[in-house]
């Protein structure tokens, strides 16, 4: 199940140049995200009422960030197809061909001490790295991917297929942590 059992039907998609709904495919080629889709997978407890999506943006931690000093709820989430200004740990820039990976930011209000928020990239490296290993055709593929402190996951220990990046901001409703995830969705091996 799950985006392995996609693979011939993306395979079928590219072949006849339309992904069904008749979007026209990009090169790469992922199809577009859905967020009502989403909001029904996820269902209406999931703590994500703000579902929102944007094919290309500079940055969604910026976006989500500057969000959140406007008065924006925890629970927001943020996705991209394709971000033209992207960063990880220690400023370094994040770029992808367009369409070969999603940008997911999520604002958060936490209650806990701030000491604890360092926590919040391993956490969220663990929450990709559950719903990568589940949608592994078998226990095999699932052993393969694994973390990387602080905030990478990996393939076979060298192929990065997501970085994750928290932020702190200083709001009028108290402090925020922007959670930011690059995950590459279609890159060849050699590309990770």
């Amino acid at each position: 199940p799950g985006i392995w059992a996609l693979t011939g039907h993306l395979d079928a998609g590219r072949a006849s140049g339309r992904w069904p709904g008749n979007y026209p495919v990009a090169v790469p080629f992922t199809p577009p995200a859905d967020t009502t889709v989403i909001a029904e997978l996820l269902g209406p407890d999931s703590g994500w009422p703000d579902l929102r999506h944007v094919t290309e943006t500079g940055s969604t931690n910026k976006d989500v960030a500057a969000l959140a000093l406007a008065g924006a709820a925890e629970g927001l989430a943020l996705i991209s197809e394709h971000q033209t200004s992207g960063k990880g740990r220690f400023d370094r820039p994040w770029q992808a061909p367009p369409g070969s990976s999603v940008g997911l930011s999520v604002l958060l209000r936490p209650t806990r001490t701030i000491s604890d928020w360092s926590w919040l990239p391993l956490v969220a490296g663990l929450a990709v790295l559950r719903g990568v290993r589940a949608l592994a055709p078998s226990e095999p593929e699932a052993g393969r991917v694994g973390l990387k402190w602080p905030n990478d996951v990996l393939v076979d220990g060298t192929g990065k297929i997501c970085g994750i990046l928290a932020e702190r901001h200083d709001t009028s409703l108290g402090a925020a942590a922007v959670v930011g995830m690059g995950i590459n969705v279609d890159l060849a091996a050699d590309e990770l």
